[in-house]
């Protein structure tokens, strides 16, 4: 989900408050459906848009028109496996003033594939965070995922930075998710809704400082600091985790930040029914 716009007068009103112990919501249900989008708009490393060189291959179809798994390359390895990313979709519940809870979690299933079997390039990934209770508000997005894979080599000629401390390690760019905006206020305060990247297992980002994020994987057969599997080593196809966050406070704004709310809210007046 590209949020930049929508969240700017959230940002500032975030910073213009002070929290209050006392909500009037104690918590709020959501659910996310966000999935890879076999739109014709993907791409494999050196070849046109929708042309699968890569053998592409979306699986999971989910309640939002896309697809939990994608999977790509000719396999090559004990598994025989082809790499793939799969995302899970949470739902759960939000305390208010309870600090960050995960609403995705995408994982990165490193195998080792063949060169001449080709590597994905570009997907767009479709988002929908709803809140589902007590009020219902529905906050969509697309957004385009960058993908570079590096090859099975050994860490001398592997390219760098590789900030996991492993060889060789993979590299996504996506545009940021991450901010705060004004989710509606009562008689006494805001609700505001923030988001965030979160590095788990195997994965460091690093916000480039405008609106993307680089994200790094660790490789196959990385766990001794060297890419590809060596003599004796027991292959390990390479495992990350990609967390997205979300949290909600109560504050109450200053009076001079008030005038921000009109803006704020614009944003989220994308309201839908709870779906059955």
């Amino acid at each position: 989900m590209q949020l930049k716009k929508l969240l700017l007068a959230g940002l500032m009103l975030a910073g213009a408050g002070t929290a209050s112990a006392d909500p009037s919501i104690p918590a709020f249900g959501f659910e996310t459906t966000t999935g890879f989008l076999d739109d014709g708009a993907w791409t494999c490393q050196g070849s046109a848009a929708g042309n699968n060189t890569c053998s592409m291959n979306f699986g999971n179809l989910n309640g939002n028109g896309s697809y939990d798994t994608l999977a790509w390359g000719t396999e090559s390895n004990p598994d025989d496996s082809q790499s793939f990313l799969n995302i899970t979709n949470i739902v759960g519940s939000i305390i208010t003033n309870g600090g960050w809870v995960d609403i995705n979690y995408f994982d990165h299933y490193n195998h080792i594939i063949t060169n001449a079997g080709g590597n994905m390039e570009t997907v767009n990934i479709s988002g929908l965070f709803e809140i589902t209770s007590p009020i219902s508000v529905g906050i969509p997005g697309v957004n385009s995922v960058y993908f570079d894979e590096t090859t099975n080599m050994n860490s001398v000629n592997c390219p760098g930075p590789n900030p996991n401390g492993s060889a060789c390690d993979d590299i996504f760019v996506t545009g940021g998710l991450n901010g705060s905006a004004p989710l509606f206020c009562d008689g006494g305060g805001c609700y505001i809704l923030s988001f965030q990247f979160f590095a788990g297992v195997g994965t460091t980002i690093v916000d480039n400082g405008d609106g993307t994020f680089t994200i790094y994987t660790t490789e196959a057969c990385s766990t001794d600091g060297q890419a590809g599997c060596g003599a004796g080593e027991t292959y390990a196809p390479g495992f990350s985790r990609l967390i997205t966050q979300a949290r909600i406070d109560y504050i109450v704004p200053t009076p001079e930040t008030l005038a921000l709310l009109g803006l704020g809210l614009v944003g989220f007046a994308m309201r839908r029914p709870r779906k059955q």
